[in-house]
Parts: structure tokens; sequence; C-alpha cells
């Protein structure tokens, strides 16, 4: 039976290393891969585990805006599961909270093979990533598909920048068509819908740049400042204990 996690927190930091070869591709001038350091910042707010540390045999992550879906392989067979995020937005002038709201889905084992199908059938493994295909273009606008894997000893990290805008390019339209049937294999229309509707805040956001806001009556929206605020000092409390010897 599928489980459902929902977790409303604030979230503190942590390093872990690596034992795999990490494989991403490095722009000239920079010291890091900018994809990467997002990721290993992302998945500590989010509570996911680094791919590159994972023990699993074989990993696949795919992120998509606000999603995130994970297929691991176990003795028995696949494992998997999609995790919907958001982070509250506060009103102009307040103080941040940092609040992400998260809800964790566990995928059926049938689903799994399904998409570790698509990524085999499309030659996944052997597509470069967005900086050595010759002719994709970037842009600071659009969406970023990042796609993860692990396998023995060896960790690849691989960004496209929007498909749908590189024209004709046959690798552009391969990245696409592996996106589209894992959004038709997890219905994951639908599933954003759901998770809409369980959010808790009165604005959120994936990337900070676009906000949604929810439409709420002069009550719920002071109700929704006070929650905030015996959230904010909650923090403050916790904190002040911990300081304490």
């Amino acid at each position: 039976m599928k489980r459902l996690l929902f977790v409303l927190c604030l979230l503190v930091s942590s390093t872990v290393s690596a034992q795999k070869i990490i494989n991403v591709e490095i722009e000239k001038d920079r010291k890091e891969n900018f994809w990467r350091s997002y990721v290993l910042d992302l998945e500590k707010k989010i509570q996911l585990r680094d791919v590159a540390v994972s023990p699993a045999p074989f990993c696949l992550r795919l992120w998509l805006s606000g999603q995130v879906v994970d297929i691991w392989q176990e003795k028995d067979g696949l494992r998997g599961s999609l995790v919907n995020w958001v982070k509250e937005v506060v009103p102009y002038g307040e103080d941040e909270t940092n609040r992400y709201f998260i809800i964790k889905e566990e995928l059926d084992a049938s689903i799994c093979e399904k998409i570790h199908q698509a990524y085999v059938e499309r030659q996944l493994e052997t597509l470069p990533s967005e900086e050595r295909i010759a002719g994709w273009k970037g842009g600071f606008d659009g969406v970023i598909y990042i796609l993860e894997t692990s396998r023995a000893n060896k960790y690849y990290l691989k960004s496209y920048w929007t498909p749908k805008a590189q024209g004709s390019l046959e690798e552009a339209a391969v990245v696409q068509s592996f996106v589209n049937d894992v959004a038709q294999v997890l219905a994951l229309p639908a599933r954003r819908h759901y998770f809409s509707n369980s959010i808790p805040f009165a604005s959120w956001s994936n990337d900070g740049s676009f906000v949604t806001s929810r439409i709420n009556t002069s009550a719920e929206y002071f109700r929704l400042k006070q929650e905030r605020n015996r959230f904010r000092r909650s923090v403050k409390r916790q904190m002040l204990n911990q300081q304490q010897p």
C-alpha cells in the first residue's frame, strides 16, 4: 500500500561526503557545477538523501519544478518515491519562516519499472549534459530538468534547460520525451493539483521567482499571520534552549 508522508518543517543543514566518482560538467572560469550545488542545498531542505552517497546499486532521480522523482534498486526489485514541495513566502516586511511543506509518496514497483524502462529506451545513460550538446541554448526563464544517476562507484548529474526551446535538436526531443513519459506514468498534473490543495501557506514558491498566493478572507489572513508569528516565537525559544548550558 502506498504511504504518504506530510512534512512541515524548519530544516538545519548537514554535510556528508561521497565515496563515488562525481561526474559533472564545470563551466570555464567556475569552480563548481551550479546545479550540483543547487541539488545538494535543496536536498537538505526537503529531506532527500544525496544520490552520490546512496548504497543502492542503481539510483535515478529526476528534478522537475517542485517535484522530485526517485527510483532505486533493491534486492527484491525497484522502489521509488515522488516528492512534492513548496517553500513558504511571507508578506513583504515580515521575517522569513524558512518553512517547507512536503508530501512524499511511495511509488508502486510497477510504476518504477515503467520509469526505468523509459529511461533505458530513451538511451539517457549515454546522453551527455546540455553543456556538451552542440547548439543547446540556455536562458534565464523556462524550465530546468536535472537528471542524477548513480551506478556502482560513479555518479552523474546532467542538466537540460527548456528542451522545447531547442528547436529540432534530437537530444532535446529525447529529454522531453522522457519527461513526458514520467509525467504520464505518474499522472503528475493530478498529483500536483492534490498537493496544491493541501498547502497550508498563504503564499509559496519553488524557486523564488514565481510566487503563488491563495485568496483568503480577512479572518483567514489574520489567522495565518498569527500562526506564522507563533511559529517564529517557537523557533526562537528552541534556539534559546539550545544555547543554555
